[in-house]
């Protein structure tokens, strides 16, 4: 392996490594204490701006791991929330930090600069903290076991350095005050902050706030081997009431102006958790020797890096002093010289039905082997590729597979596990918004995992209402997110979404499969079959968001941009806008994903309705053309008004589908990627711009957010529909888009290296290859007043206040790679037309793979059932093929031996494979 190729885009705070399971994780080597690189330009009200975070998760929690060595547990039922608040002014340090200790020095695993020989590392599914002294050395690997566990397990090793034998106390802490990631808290701060000038980051104190409102008590359970906590709701504050009901009727006024519609809240659903789980924090071996629930008889006066009463043994009490308390757990035991010994806990909530007992009895008896097992099931877990001569590819793809795979929980109010996207969308705003990017995940989960795929469409599909409609998307438990958009995309990303996990999986059953609508405890309750909820969604489409004056489907307030008119046109003629607008995105998406959706028709055998279908694209298809503008397609029509957008500057976001839908023609098509490439793509260093020149007055200042930044989704499109016409560009195109070539481009970003943000600054930007920010946490000037009530630029709301662990950025990297592989479902089977022009190349996933290497092409395709499948193969024309092997049994090649090859085979056990040799 070129050590070269593995580490390059490591970035100035660490290197990628392959760890001993050979598995990427990437070293964190960087003081961030010391080193002014690791400040970042967010506000420090939601965050320190030197913290950096790792996500650890599996397929029901998650975990922010950050580089002062604590970690968040996060947990969705109920409401999105974060389990073990990180805020020092209430003595909360987050978990997962212990403390080694003699009887007259300590060690301990919480980051604080002061020792050279703490190592951290940041792993597939893990956090590691290597730390020594002169005495002693800690390995604690802090891990989301592979699965559906509620929990995270620490896994501590200690070992004696001393000639000596010692008498040893190890002390693990986990906190247990709630942060509840609130929407409501949000729409509080942001009503609040506008009319009193106050900063929007108070929503993380009025979350804090809403946290107090909760009393916390402890047991000792399983005869002392575990703590458990518990809370109960006090009610909201008397200020609390009266600034909501001030704040509904405001926002009323203000959505209703926007957008000419009321605010739906429904009383049923809550945007916050008011009964919130159970935790426990529980020794998986030996009992433990003592604890206590009162964090303060701990910390004293100190702090996480040094508690004034460390060296004191813990005082057994279950009531804290003040505050929400916490657990910390003591185990005693004695090493000699070089001897080591290993410690095991568990930090976690009681889901429904689940006794303590049985999750502990569960991993106890297993514990020694549960690290080692966990991580063999992510070595094998999802969508793996390989080049023989770029490692760096190999890794990203694996790392993108594990945080997309590892970003899932659970939905109690759907009953299903559930995809967002996160970022600040989720940790500020405190919303999945919109339903548009769960879509974009479910299309690589098809292949990462279909059985998980299925869950992420029930759940799209449970929040339709029974006339067809979307809401913008959900928060809390349940609750429509109150918004001043009414985006009219979001069933063309459903029916995309749906329609491609159907021909993929053939789960002809599915079809059938009977949901509920959204809100889920409307009464009488109704349920609808799912090729029935598709039907209805084409029907909202099609005779609801409708079409304009120009033929092309209408537009709203927004389709996958939300700020092109929100932020773009001034509020009072929003109305007019809506009314009118044509959306040139919406008209080419539909093109391709109405295709789409006659090929889940065709398999569903409702041949009459694809005939109608087929009508409207043919219809779409003629409206777009007219809109070439010798160079590019026009971008939306806004009114009499307004005219059109994109006459004069080249928006990215319709070109890619006129070339995947086929509307361009051979001269367009040519004519549209050398615009492209000189304007969009070949300026920046990172991928293709959204603008080739910024808009003067837009939701974000140039080269910034929608505003020309450079996003995933949309080059994720744009590299799928470079792969039909310039291969080599295509690939040229997803290397320039990955994390490595951030990281090798702008080194001294943290964001960008191991994860990021949907959006980054281009070369437009003062700032480029950073993400959206307040320029005044750097410049130190004075925003102007009419830039300060931007809703993009007041009130220090920035993309860097989380600028990590967006799935868009995860997840189009897979897809697009999906299509470079020239992986295509039909109602008959499969077709593979590779982008690749590599002489050797291995995918693989569970659903369909594909490997090139000197013999031949080797594949495979797992639909759901037995039913004969079609395989089209549309190779190099120069490659002459002499045997053709169905499931191992050589077959008759008396057609074609060379370009498009076709053949027909059964699953055989779950798969169909063969191997198509030279």
């Amino acid at each position: 392996m070129s050590k070269n190729s593995y580490t390059y885009g490591s970035g100035a705070f660490g290197e990628w490594i392959q760890d001993e399971y050979g598995l990427p994780a990437y070293r964190y080597t960087l003081d961030q204490t010391t080193d002014n690189r690791a400040l970042a330009p967010c506000n420090p009200l939601w965050r320190n701006p030197r913290d950096h975070f790792h996500q650890i998760g599996n397929d029901r929690v998650l975990a922010l791991a950050s580089n002062y060595g604590y970690v968040q547990l996060r947990q969705d039922e109920g409401a999105p929330k974060l389990l073990n608040d990180f805020y020092p002014p209430d003595g909360q340090y987050g978990g997962g930090i212990g403390y080694l200790a003699d009887t007259d020095c300590f060690l301990s695993t919480y980051y604080d600069g002061n020792n050279p020989d703490f190592e951290r590392t940041f792993g597939i599914g893990y956090y590691r903290k290597r730390v020594s002294n002169h005495k002693y050395h800690i390995d604690q690997i802090i891990f989301a076991p592979y699965g559906d566990a509620p929990l995270l397990i620490s896994q501590v090793n200690v070992t004696n350095n001393t000639p000596n034998e010692v008498a040893l106390r190890w002390i693990e802490y986990w906190g247990c005050q709630h942060h509840q990631l609130s929407y409501r808290a949000f729409m509080q701060a942001y009503f609040f902050g506008i009319a009193m000038k106050q900063s929007i980051g108070k929503t993380a104190s009025r979350r804090r706030d809403f946290s107090k409102r909760f009393k916390s008590s402890f047991s000792t359970q399983l005869d002392g081997r575990a703590l458990l906590n518990k809370q109960v709701f006090l009610g909201r504050s008397i200020a609390d009431k009266a600034l909501w009901m001030l704040m509904q009727a405001l926002m009323a006024t203000v959505f209703r102006n926007l957008t000419g519609g009321a605010v739906s809240m429904h009383e049923q659903a809550e945007f916050d958790d008011l009964a919130p789980p159970a935790l426990f924090l529980a020794a998986l071996d030996q009992l433990p020797h003592a604890f206590t629930c009162d964090p303060v008889s701990f910390f004293g006066s100190g702090h996480a890096a040094e508690p004034e009463h460390v060296l004191k043994p813990l005082n057994n009490t279950l009531a804290p002093r003040h505050g929400q308390g916490g657990m910390l757990l003591e185990q005693h035991f004695s090493l000699r010289s070089g001897e080591s010994q290993n410690w095991y806990c568990a930090f976690g909530y009681l889901p429904q039905n689940r006794s303590l007992k049985e999750i502990v009895d569960d991993y106890s008896g297993k514990k020694e082997m549960l690290f080692e097992e966990s991580m063999s099931q992510w070595k094998g877990d999802g969508i793996s590729f390989h080049f023989p001569d770029k490692d760096w590819v190999a890794r990203e793809v694996t790392w993108h597979n594990y945080y997309l795979h590892s970003n899932l929980t659970y939905d109690s109010y759907f009953d299903e596990h559930s995809q967002q996207q996160n970022g600040i969308y989720q940790y500020a705003f405190g919303f999945n918004a919109a339903l548009r990017d769960l879509c974009q995940f479910a299309l690589p989960h098809t292949l990462l995992s279909p059985s998980m795929a299925k869950e992420l469409i029930r759940s799209i599909l449970k929040q339709m209402h029974s006339d067809g409609s979307f809401p913008y998307g959900i928060c809390g438990n349940g609750m429509t997110v109150p918004a001043p958009f009414i985006p009219s995309d979001l069933h063309l990303w459903m029916l995309w979404a749906v329609s491609e996990y159907i021909l993929s999986t053939k789960d002809r059953d599915f079809l059938q499969e009977e949901l509920p609508f959204y809100p889920l405890y409307d009464s009488p309750k109704s349920s609808q079959s799912v090729i029935d909820r598709l039907i209805l969604g084409y029907r909202y489409l099609v005779n609801t968001i409708g079409f304009g004056p120009h033929g092309l489907l209408r537009l709203s307030n927004g389709d996958w941009n939300d700020n092109i008119v929100v932020g773009h046109v001034p509020d009072k003629f929003h109305r007019q806008v809506i009314q009118n607008a044509e959306s040139i995105f919406n008209a080419s998406m539909a093109v391709y994903v109405l295709e789409k959706f006659i090929g889940a028709l065709t398999f569903a055998k409702m041949p009459d309705l694809a005939e109608e279908v087929n009508t409207i694209i043919k219809a779409q298809k003629e409206a777009v053309q007219k809109q070439w503008n010798e160079r590019w397609f026009k971008r939306a029509w806004l009114s009499d008004s307004y005219g059109w957008v994109g006459e004069d500057r080249l928006w990215l976001e319709p070109q890619p589908w006129t070339i995947i839908g086929e509307i361009a023609d051979t001269d367009q098509r040519t004519e549209l990627l050398k615009a492209i490439d000189g304007l969009l793509r070949k300026p920046s260093p990172i991928g293709a711009m959204l603008l080739n020149k910024p808009l003067g007055k837009i939701f974000n200042k140039e080269g910034v957010f929608a505003n020309g930044g450079v996003w995933a989704a949309m080059n994720g499109l744009l590299i799928w529909a470079m792969a039909k016409e310039q291969q080599e560009s295509a690939w040229e195109e997803w290397e320039k888009n990955s994390l490595a070539c951030h990281a090798e481009v702008y080194p001294d970003i943290w964001y960008g290296i191991w994860s990021g943000p949907d959006c980054y600054n281009s070369i437009l930007s003062s700032f480029p290859g950073h993400t959206m920010f307040n320029e005044e946490l750097i410049l130190k000037e004075k925003t102007s007043p009419e830039e300060k009530r931007q809703p993009g630029n007041h009130l220090d709301l920035n993309m860097t206040d989380l600028p990590v662990m967006n799935m868009n950025c995860h997840a189009w990297p897979l897809y697009s790679l999906i299509k470079l592989v020239g992986i295509k479902f039909s109602p008959d089977g499969i077709s593979i037309t590779p982008a690749l022009t590599h002489s050797q190349f291995e995918f693989s996933s569970p659903l369909a793979g594909i490997i090139k290497d000197s013999d031949g092409y080797h594949g495979w395709y797992a639909p759901v059932g037995g039913e004969i499948q079609t395989v089209r193969l549309q190779l190099q024309a120069d490659e002459i093929f002499s045997t053709l092997y169905i499931n191992g049994k050589q077959q008759d090649m008396s057609g074609s031996r060379t370009g498009k090859i076709v053949f027909q085979g059964t699953p055989r056990q779950g798969k169909l494979s063969w191997d198509l040799l030279f």
